[in-house]
């Protein structure tokens, strides 16, 4: 599966800003070394937009077996995700979030937890938790701490992201399409099937 970096523009390209726009944007609060030429800002929107379905099966195979692929779509994501926070872009924003939300109805709600190696115990051993906790599992049942984490940051350079943006109306017309879990827990019927379809099948 081709990455969503592999058609994109080099680090220098993506990360230079063009200076030469001096116009005042402390009304978006945008900083002015983050005003990209148009023609490499839609460039960016582009990659995006056509890979975009492949990290959403990514996101939906993570959540239902691989982990793994939760680390990969959270990798390779990430520089889009500094450019979009930067320029304070509710477009990308909404998109990446599109991407990321598809994991939220994957979670697992489990009252044990697995462990290698705890001292004194057998090579696998299962513990009870306080309280059940969700999480996203890999095949044999066990949660990938350092996959998970990966993703979780992601998620909350996103949250963190959204906050920061101007009191806008854009801004109200984001929020308004994610303003509860109530969507995402909808969504568990429709996604959660397909995608464990797909990922066994792989």
């Amino acid at each position: 599966m081709d990455s969503v970096l592999d058609s994109a523009p080099t680090q220098d390209s993506t990360d230079t800003a063009d200076t030469s726009d001096t116009s005042d944007t402390s009304d978006t609060g945008v900083d002015p070394e983050w005003v990209l030429d148009e023609d490499k800002l839609a460039l960016l929107r582009v990659i995006f937009e056509s890979h975009k379905p492949d990290l959403v099966e990514w996101v939906e195979i993570g959540g239902t077996g691989d982990p793994t692929w939760l680390y990969n779509a959270q990798l390779y994501t990430a520089p889009l995700l500094r450019t979009a926070t930067m320029l304070k872009d509710v477009d990308f924003l909404d998109g990446l979030s599109e991407v990321y939300l598809e994991a939220h109805p994957l979670l697992s709600q489990q009252s044990t937890y697995r462990y290698y190696y705890v001292p004194g115990e057998d090579y696998v051993s299962e513990h009870t938790l306080e309280q059940p906790a969700w999480m996203w599992l890999d095949a044999a049942g066990f949660e990938i701490v350092l996959e998970s984490s990966q993703f979780l940051c992601g998620v909350a350079a996103l949250s963190s992201a959204v906050a920061d943006l101007p009191p806008s109306s854009a801004h109200r017309r984001w929020t308004s399409c994610w303003p509860t879990t109530a969507r995402c827990s909808s969504m568990t019927t429709t996604r959660a099937g397909s995608s464990r379809s797909r990922a066994s099948s792989r």
